[in-house]
């Protein structure tokens, strides 16, 4: 087969599990999070654990990560339901309503596709560059004489910092009611490409303690896109977010992987097994777990490029009650490079 016809696409098989739920979040005893030191934990079923942060010095991106640690180390029968929030000042809560809905305190940032997805990883970044700073950044690039005025004053709102921000880590239970080990780490960044998932990073690397929060926060990337966090290498590359015209979106405060061949999801975690034309495989998949293949559709050899061409993805269960789901490798709208199918691509 010759000529590349619409790029590679990704399959995914899933044995499908309950992944909404929850309970209105409590308040609990609250920790200070140092820059870049992790804090591990473990909640029971309904229990909720509420951090701090001071970011007063943070000029570029706080970046805010949590991991379910059992599940880093393989496939766990028995998952707990890990929600990452976080909010200015105030405590963050989550109600599950009896419309069936979530519902979130004011100015609640959370992960919410990592959440539907029941992903080990969560991670929340909020944005603390100065308005000068981001507009410059922005401006630059934009053939527009008024964007500098237009951004200061209208379209940007400088970071909140007077006071201290709150993570709130829950073991929510409603269709879920298993113990979590987790650990959780707050960073902040320099203001240059914004943060990109490390889904993989089992411990961040050593860094001394800052003699002050109220310090700039120094930067880390370790483990981005698939990293293990020790070595310089990833699975992909950590790229700038695009907007709807594809070009860079300067408000955007987190990044994009754009994955290398074999490996895909959101972090670049995800090994991906390549399908030959023509050519079955057979696998295994535990409850509420994924696999994941990927294909390239060419054009056979004297077809032309106008021509509508078929691609028939054939399923054969033997055992269980596996889903499969078919999606482009590549998601430009959705600004998704290298991404995997996913439940909620098809919710609607």
């Amino acid at each position: 087969m010759t000529n590349a016809l619409s790029g590679a696409l990704l399959l995914a098989l899933v044995f499908l599990t309950a992944v909404a739920g929850g309970v209105r979040a409590q308040p609990g005893l609250q920790q200070p999070l140092r820059d870049g030191v992790a804090v591990t934990g473990s909640l029971e079923p309904g229990q909720t654990t509420v951090y701090t942060v001071n970011a007063r010095g943070c000029k570029g991106f706080l970046h805010v990560e949590s991991w379910d640690t059992k599940r880093l180390r393989g496939p766990v029968t028995n998952k707990a339901d890990q929600m990452l929030l976080v909010r200015y000042d105030l405590d963050p809560q989550a109600q599950y309503t009896s419309n069936n809905e979530w519902r979130w305190t004011p100015d609640t940032l959370k992960d919410i596709e990592g959440y539907k997805l029941l992903r080990p990883y969560h991670h929340v970044s909020v944005d603390m560059r100065p308005c000068a700073r981001k507009c410059a950044a922005k401006c630059a690039a934009s053939s527009d004489p008024n964007c500098a005025g237009l951004c200061a004053g209208q379209t940007c709102s400088e970071p909140k910092r007077d006071a201290d921000y709150k993570v709130g880590i829950y073991n929510v239970e409603l269709w879920m009611s298993n113990r979590i080990d987790y650990m959780v780490v707050a960073t902040c960044l320099d203001e240059g490409t914004p943060p990109c998932p490390r889904p993989m990073l089992i411990a961040p690397p050593p860094r001394a303690p800052a003699v002050s929060n109220a310090s700039t926060m120094s930067p880390s990337v370790a483990g981005m896109c698939g990293g293990d966090g020790r070595t310089q290498g990833a699975n992909g590359k950590c790229n700038a977010a695009k907007d709807a015209s594809g070009n860079t979106d300067f408000d955007a405060a987190l990044g994009v992987c754009a994955c290398d061949p074999g490996f895909g999801d959101v972090g670049c975690d995800k090994i991906l097994t390549p399908l030959v034309n023509g050519v079955s495989r057979s696998g295994a998949i535990a409850v509420g777990e994924w696999s994941y293949y990927d294909f390239d559709v060419l054009l056979p050899t004297g077809v032309g490029s106008n021509t509508l061409v078929t691609m028939l993805v054939e399923l054969e269960r033997i055992a269980g009650d596996p889903v499969l789901f078919v999606k482009r490798v590549d998601d430009p709208a959705a600004g998704l490079q290298g991404g995997v199918p996913a439940v909620s691509d098809y919710a609607d």
